[in-house]
């Protein structure tokens, strides 16, 4: 019986979290606070760089438009003596006139797209690195006791199980992947100042 006592206590020592594993896993938490305030801040920078950018190539867009209504003007307006322009070269005119128009629509068009999909997937990230906070709180509760753990994902994580939670991480992670594929595609393609 002193036998098995000694095992039961071996085992039940080894199978003991050390204190530092548990200071380590409430550090983690706070790096992950921490990343998050830091995300959130570089997700509102990026946007609002995104913002000016797509301002001042709107501002582009829209001179250029413009130029080209002051040219239609210019031409539709000659000197006394060269008379009436051909009707033809008018509405040549006209039609290129129409079209600046319609790309300076499309043009900001697009760039209102990447916008709104640039904050799309900074939202993305944001979530991404909130779920990894969640993970964490989870392996910290678990470290104190099964039970603990159970406890926190349920409650407070709001899932049913940590399989539920392990399954959530893992269908995360290869979209956030393509979400920053897709960041950096979409910051390339905004058109340079």
């Amino acid at each position: 019986m002193r036998r098995f006592t000694a095992i039961f206590l071996f085992v039940l020592t080894a199978c003991t979290t050390p204190p530092q594993v548990k200071e380590l896993s409430t550090a983690q938490i706070a790096y992950f606070n921490t990343a998050i305030e830091a995300v959130r801040a570089q997700s509102d920078a990026l946007l609002i760089a995104a913002e000016r950018i797509k301002r001042d190539a709107e501002t582009r867009i829209k001179a250029r438009t413009v130029s080209s209504r002051l040219d239609v003007r210019d031409a539709l307006s000659p000197p006394q003596e060269q008379g009436r322009l051909d009707p033809t070269v008018v509405n040549d005119l006209l039609k290129g006139l129409e079209s600046a128009k319609e790309n300076e629509q499309q043009n900001i068009a697009k760039l209102q797209a990447t916008i709104d999909e640039i904050k799309v997937k900074t939202g993305e990230l944001n979530s991404y690195i909130a779920k990894m906070k969640d993970v964490q709180i989870a392996l910290d509760a678990f470290l104190q006791s099964e039970d603990a753990g159970e406890s926190v994902v349920q409650n407070i994580l709001k899932h049913p199980n940590v399989g539920y939670l392990l399954e959530s991480v893992s269908d995360t992670l290869p979209r956030l992947s393509d979400t920053t594929e897709t960041l950096k595609r979409l910051l390339d393609d905004l058109p340079s100042a």
